[in-house]
């Protein structure tokens, strides 16, 4: 008999990065995070990302900004997260934005693998200007799948 795999509902939204995001610089990465985000417990296999920037003057190009995920491989001792020279791995997130705008901007990234750790997260502004004072987030959802 054939196996189908469905996609369970994901968790309710949660904010991973707020503060940290409060008026941060062009080309400057956030501190990282203060949110533990616990993945030994219900062993998620993807993670759904969604920046909301409040306000943003993006910039011409290409403006983007970039999340990695930081780990714990024993649950209190966090390897080293990237600084402004953005590190040796690629970010996790990419999330483009629309270049050379006066708006909100909403945007999801969804499917990231995950593995069964501790993580924080740290954001990279790459937008063309500053990050609004307050209202900017990255909230994330993780979700699995079943056979059915």
């Amino acid at each position: 008999m054939a196996t189908t795999f469905k996609w369970v509902a994901g968790e309710t939204p949660a904010t991973a990065l707020s503060t940290e995001l409060n008026g941060l610089s062009n080309d400057t990465m956030s501190s990282l995070g203060s949110t533990e985000i616990d993945n030994t417990v219900g062993l998620y296999r993807w993670i759904d990302l969604e920046l909301y920037l409040s306000s943003i003057t993006t910039g011409s190009g290409s403006p983007y900004c970039a999340v990695w995920f930081v780990y714990s491989h024993d649950g209190t001792n966090y390897e080293d997260a990237p600084n402004n020279t953005l590190g040796d791995k690629p970010p996790d997130a990419i999330f483009n934005l629309i270049p050379s705008v006066t708006q909100a901007q909403k945007k999801v990234v969804a499917n990231i693998p995950i593995p069964p750790l501790k993580f924080k997260m740290i954001l990279f502004n790459a937008s063309g200007s500053a990050l609004a004072a307050s209202g900017n987030t990255v909230k994330y959802s993780r979700h699995y799948e079943q056979s059915v």
